[in-house]
């Protein structure tokens, strides 16, 4: 969001609560508890959502999942689709990027073959890990795919 949009919304707010109090003078004591109980509990939930992983990935599985890997080579950008399900968690350099899914490791590896141009499957039963190396749109990709608590964790990295 930007500071212009925020700051309109804070405006038209503080506009609402100057009106209410104004025409609704005996009821400035609920209208101020009021206020004060919606931003507790709106600090409290972002509170929440940045110190708690798990309230993390649970609001981000409900509301902000990743449809795309995005990575930059030679000064272009392009993009590889993500299984359905699937929030992003960190990057770890500009071609390695670590996604979570809901999805089974069966459905993430028909997922990436269906859409690659050639591919190779990879298991390592050690780590109890699947590696897919396949092509997409002209570019090389690296997946492994590794269970982790109640879901599966996607490393994905773009072949040079």
């Amino acid at each position: 969001m930007s500071i212009r949009l925020l700051v309109t919304i804070t405006f038209i707010i503080v506009i609402f609560i100057v009106l209410l109090i104004y025409f609704f003078p005996k009821y400035k004591k609920i209208i101020i508890i009021g206020i004060f109980t919606v931003c507790f509990i709106t600090i409290t939930s972002q509170a929440m959502y940045l110190l708690n992983p798990q309230f993390k990935q649970f609001i981000d599985f409900k509301f902000n999942n990743s449809t795309e890997y995005t990575y930059v080579i030679d000064n272009q950008t392009r993009k590889v689709p993500l299984p359905p399900k699937t929030i992003f968690l960190y990057r770890t350099s500009e071609i390695q990027a670590v996604y979570l899914t809901n999805v089974s490791e069966q459905e993430v590896v028909d997922f990436y073959f269906s859409m690659a141009d050639s591919n190779v499957l990879k298991k390592n039963i050690e780590k109890q890990s699947t590696q897919l190396l396949f092509d997409y749109n002209e570019s090389s990709f690296s997946v492994t795919c590794e269970p982790s608590k109640n879901n599966i964790k996607l490393f994905i990295e773009t072949i040079q």
